[in-house]
Formats: C-alpha cells, sequence, structure tokens
C-alpha cells in the first residue's frame, strides 16, 4: 500500500519560543497523521525543475493547517 503524504508547518515550542518548520507529514488511510518527521525538511532536488517542484509543494503546507508538535501521531502514546 502506498502511503499518502504532504508537507505541513509544525509549531515547535523550544525553551520559551514557538519555533515553526516545514515537515513531511505521513497519513493513514482515514487521513489522520501516521507520523510527522522529526526534523523540519529543507528544499531539493535532483535538476532546477525538481527543486522548483519541491519548493512547490513546500508551499502548499502554507495552505493547510499549522501542527502542533503536540505528538498525536507518537508511538509511545
Amino acid at each position: 500500500m502506498k502511503s499518502h503524504w504532504n508537507y505541513r508547518v509544525v509549531a515547535k515550542e523550544v525553551g520559551q519560543f514557538i519555533q515553526f518548520g516545514i515537515h513531511e507529514a505521513y497519513y493513514w488511510p482515514d487521513q489522520s497523521i501516521r507520523f510527522v518527521s522529526v526534523e523540519a525538511m529543507n528544499p531539493w532536488g535532483e535538476t532546477f525543475e525538481d527543486l522548483k517542484e519541491n519548493m512547490h509543494q513546500m508551499a502548499e503546507a502554507f495552505h493547510r493547517p499549522t501542527l502542533d508538535w503536540d505528538h498525536a501521531w507518537d508511538e509511545d502514546d
């Protein structure tokens, strides 16, 4: 079964501050979040066009609700 994923903005509490980053989010078939990458992602591509497409995918994260790093998808729950 192929995983569904996209980029999401995630807010993490770091000391006294809230830090925002763009993370990969993977989903269960019911569209609930399965897991989110621990580290924020950097844009990348093997070609200029790949990089440009990856930037467009990341920009879509700003059109989705921001996730709180509350570990709602954490395996330890």
